[in-house]
């Protein structure tokens, strides 16, 4: 399994760089927005709601209003568990499947995702393994990637 989890963290790579770089680049027009819609506040009527949103979710305010100094490492230190997660869930995944190798693979990075196709060997022959990491969120959840995976 530790072979399937260092090759997927340097396939995924690039990927996860460009994700931490994103969200670190978007602190400051996280803060901004933030006083923006602090500012707009009427005295004695202050809509939380309004102004969590403005700030990407009531966990950023909380970030972006109590850890000044140690955003950036907070932020890398979540980031890093996630990817560890992510990494740990899909070699699990190869590993149930039954792959000896993998053999051939094309991955593809979009705004906001990742795509990847590859080809392994198993017990049962030749098989093929897709995954996605796209953006998932709605009305109640805050956007977030999610990773889809599935072996053919």
């Amino acid at each position: 399994m530790k072979t399937f989890t260092k090759k997927i963290e340097s396939i995924l790579k690039e990927f996860d760089d460009k994700e931490i770089e994103s969200v670190i680049a978007s602190i400051p027009a996280r803060r901004q927005s933030r006083r923006n819609s602090i500012d707009k506040q009427v005295r004695g009527s202050f809509n939380y709601p309004e102004v969590w949103a403005s700030c990407g979710g009531k966990g950023w305010y909380k970030l972006l209003e109590w850890c000044d100094k140690d955003l950036i490492e907070i932020l890398n230190k979540d980031h890093q568990k996630k990817v560890s997660e992510r990494n740990a869930k899909i070699a699990k995944k190869l590993t149930d499947a039954g792959v000896k190798e993998i053999i051939d693979g094309v991955e593809q990075y979009k705004q906001g995702g990742f795509e990847g196709t590859w080809f392994f060997q198993t017990d049962a022959g030749k098989k093929r393994i897709e995954i996605q990491v796209i953006l998932a969120g709605g009305y109640i959840q805050c956007l977030h990637n999610r990773v889809l995976v599935k072996i053919k």
